[in-house]
């Protein structure tokens, strides 16, 4: 990550893809917990410096925080993060987003996150801001059903079982041990990791 001139860069070390899964994230209050509610009918804005790389696009996403708004002991610290493809709101060098399609409580708001890179190529934004309305020229698209992210197990004697992203030869040994134990999952993967050799 760089910041000059206005401007925040964010490269990914040369051959390692796995950089590429991190996230930049920035906490939006000096407590746990923004409260976002006056934003639910904005607009988030980012600006780009140039246009994305080949191959390159991002996600877009909101933190929500637990109802304790206190991330250091209470568990789960966050309970919800909703995101957009980047790509898919993009107008020339813009991307405008409604907020309304962040489906987070928007009185517990953690972080405004860029995640979920999919090349290593470099990426300068030059503007993130939040606005009453976008320019006429734009037209934005419908908004997409998302499942929510489900961090903690709501159903009495039952478990969650997360398995975080990590050496890749483990994955065909974890499947075969849930398809034998006849045990449900969900995976969630990036692209790029899959394309390392190893």
């Amino acid at each position: 990550v760089k910041t000059t001139a206005g401007t925040l860069t964010l490269t990914f070390p040369v051959g390692n893809a796995q950089a590429a899964a991190g996230q930049w994230y920035t906490t939006l209050s000096d407590t746990a917990c923004a409260n976002m509610t006056r934003y639910a009918t904005s607009y988030l804005h980012i600006k780009l410096s140039s246009a994305l790389p080949a191959g390159q696009d991002f996600a877009v996403g909101f933190e929500e925080v637990n109802a304790y708004c206190d991330v250091d002991t209470k568990s789960p610290a966050r309970v919800n993060i909703a995101e957009v493809q980047a790509s898919r709101y993009l107008s020339g060098l813009d991307i405008y987003v409604p907020m309304s399609y962040f489906d987070i409580v928007w009185s517990r708001t953690g972080a405004l996150l860029l995640k979920s890179f999919r090349t290593l190529s470099a990426v300068v934004f030059s503007l993130i801001e939040l606005l009453d309305t976008v320019p006429p020229t734009v037209t934005i698209p419908g908004k997409l059903t998302i499942a929510p992210l489900i961090y903690s197990c709501t159903v009495p004697n039952t478990l969650a079982l997360g398995i975080d992203d990590g050496s890749p030869e483990y994955a065909p040994l974890v499947m075969d041990i849930l398809r034998t134990e006849n045990v449900s999952a969900t995976f969630f993967i990036l692209a790029l990791p899959m394309l390392d050799p190893d």
